[in-house]
């Protein structure tokens, strides 16, 4: 009996030992790491505030890259104190970084923090953003609707947007331009868009640069000019430019020819042809560069039926042996001998045919 009591005796001996030497092991564990994660987060507070001080005097050099690095950085060490969104929000706007501050905002409210007034704060921050312009132009009678996303630069970046239109649905029935209004809610962008409705049938005048075709489709490039003709019409024109003739004797100005080209245009304007483009040419054209003979002769402003082929071997012989010629200012004078009419249908020439110029 005493026995087995003293052997009982000396197994609680050794289970309470066993618990006290676990439990010692245990509370120096829990001190151990309570101490390192005190460091861990001094060290994290040093580094977060080295990080916005540094930004700081990044943003005043204008270095805005790396202090956003360095914004960026401080956020991922501690990206639930709303103190410190508010603080480095506080910073960029101070160097009218807007944007900047508007994605550290919107950086907080996607981590759900303190969301309504950042919500608030975001468009407060909005209001200084300046609408962005796009433009576009199509026919009337045509079906266009505006594109739901459109490319921008924001801070020297191109980004894409995705735009809700207040209506984006154009309504062509009518010649002019148009304004639309839409709203990016990403980047919290108003967007105008202005359209503008082009006339469906048009006619121009030009010289035919060249005529070439590309991807089964026929092209011409065309210095597009205004073209004044008559006299009463001409002179006024001509006169405006300081390009009329003065005549001493009758004390009047006065144009020899009769009419008067003017070329304001600075590029080449480039249009699609029809398949079934109707093509003509001046007699001059046919008999001289083509070698045709006419028999029915008329005056010499009447054009002829031609096909396209003959067309485009008369503008090709014009460019081989007609340089260009330039005026007193170093601007270049507008070729006659490839001057033509051209009648559009929604940007497509349909017809291309000479105008004769004495």
């Amino acid at each position: 009996m005493f026995k087995k009591v003293k052997k009982c005796g000396i197994i609680l001996i050794i289970l309470s030992l066993s618990i006290f030497l676990y439990s010692c092991t245990d509370s120096t564990k829990k001190v151990t790491l309570s101490e390192n994660t005190g460091e861990d987060i001094l060290v994290e507070e040093d580094e977060i505030a080295e990080s916005i001080n540094t930004a700081k005097k990044l943003l005043s050099d204008n270095q805005f890259t790396e202090a956003n690095d360095l914004y960026n950085k401080a956020l991922s060490l501690d990206n639930t104190n709303k103190d410190l969104y508010i603080e480095i929000k506080d910073n960029l706007i101070s160097s009218n970084r807007y944007e900047d501050a508007y994605n550290v905002v919107k950086k907080a409210i996607d981590n759900n923090i303190d969301v309504d007034n950042m919500n608030k704060i975001a468009k407060d921050i909005a209001s200084n953003f300046q609408t962005i312009q796009v433009n576009y132009s199509t026919y009337e009678e045509s079906n266009f609707i505006l594109p739901s996303t459109i490319t921008t630069t924001l801070d020297n970046k191109e980004v894409t947007l995705i735009v809700a239109w207040d209506n984006s649905s154009v309504n062509t029935k009518k010649v002019g331009e148009y304004s639309y209004k839409g709203f990016s809610e990403e980047h919290f962008r108003n967007i105008e868009a202005k359209v503008n409705i082009l006339n469906r049938k048009e006619k121009v005048i030009g010289s035919i640069k060249n005529i070439y075709t590309s991807n089964g489709k026929t092209y011409i490039d065309v210095d597009l000019v205004e073209f004044y003709f008559g006299s009463k019409i001409a002179l006024p024109e001509a006169m405006k430019d300081d390009n009329a003739v003065y005549d001493e004797e009758r004390g009047e100005y006065f144009l020899s020819d009769g009419y008067y080209i003017r070329n304001n245009y600075t590029t080449i304007t480039t249009y699609e042809v029809s398949d079934n483009c109707n093509y003509k040419l001046l007699e001059h054209d046919l008999e001289e560069r083509l070698g045709y003979e006419i028999d029915n002769k008329g005056t010499s402003d009447i054009n002829f039926d031609c096909s396209a082929k003959d067309f485009k071997e008369v503008i090709k012989l014009y460019n081989e042996f007609e340089k260009e010629e330039f005026d007193d200012k170093g601007r270049p004078i507008t070729n006659r001998s490839k001057l033509c009419w051209i009648e559009l249908d929604a940007g497509i020439a349909q017809s291309i045919y000479r105008q004769y110029t004495p």
